[in-house]
């Protein structure tokens, strides 16, 4: 899954936009996929999308849930969204996890 790559070494090198592109294109072409939404879930957050955010990381639980990072991933940003919705409140050091690089 090329576009899935591209995805993780744009979110690596921070072009977070650039990499929600080929997230999506992944998903285009190889149908949705937990560590997907749960990669494009972290780049919404690093966009300070946070609504966006929500929702991907809620879909990688539904498509998987079991999957440790997304529930970290949605736990945090439910705390973090309770009453600071402002980009300041959102900092990358308090990101549950990074960029996962392999899908199953």
């Amino acid at each position: 899954d090329v576009a899935f790559h591209l995805g993780v070494l744009l979110s690596e090198m921070g072009y977070y936009a650039e990499a929600l592109e080929y997230y999506e294109r992944s998903v285009g072409l190889y149908g949705p996929d937990p560590v997907v939404a749960c990669n494009s879930s972290l780049c919404h957050y690093h966009l300070t999308h946070i609504e966006a955010a929500l929702k991907e990381a809620s879909k990688a639980l539904v498509l998987d849930p079991e999957y440790q990072n997304a529930r970290a991933m949605l736990i945090m940003l439910k705390k973090q969204s309770n009453g600071r919705l402002d980009s300041e409140s959102f900092q990358a050091k308090d990101t549950p996890g990074n960029i996962e690089t392999r899908r199953d």
